[in-house]
C-alpha cells in the first residue's frame, strides 16, 4: 500500500511538473513571438511597413496579399476604395 502511494505522489507531481514546464514555455513563445509591446518594438514594425501598403510585397502573390489585406479592413481599407 505505503509504495502505490509512494508511486501515486511522484506520478502526480511529474504531472504538476509537465504542465508548468509546457505553460512556462508557451508564455515565453508568446513573448518572443509578439516582442515585448515596448515603444521601440512598434517603432520598429512602423519602420518596416512599404511605402505603399495597397502594392503586393515580394513573397506574395497579388491573390495572396488581396487576402491577407481583407483580415485587416481596418488597416487596409484604402486599397479597396477603388475596386
Amino acid at each position: 500500500m505505503n509504495g502505490e502511494r509512494i508511486m501515486s505522489i511522484a506520478l502526480i507531481v511529474a504531472a504538476a511538473g509537465l504542465l508548468l514546464w509546457a505553460v512556462i514555455g508557451f508564455t515565453q513563445g508568446s513573448v518572443r513571438a509578439s516582442g515585448t509591446g515596448s515603444p521601440e518594438d512598434y517603432a520598429r514594425m512602423v519602420a518596416d511597413e512599404l511605402p505603399d501598403k495597397c502594392a503586393t510585397p515580394e513573397g506574395y502573390t497579388d491573390a495572396e496579399w488581396q487576402e491577407h489585406m481583407g483580415h485587416h479592413p481596418d488597416q487596409y481599407a484604402e486599397c479597396f476604395s477603388g475596386q
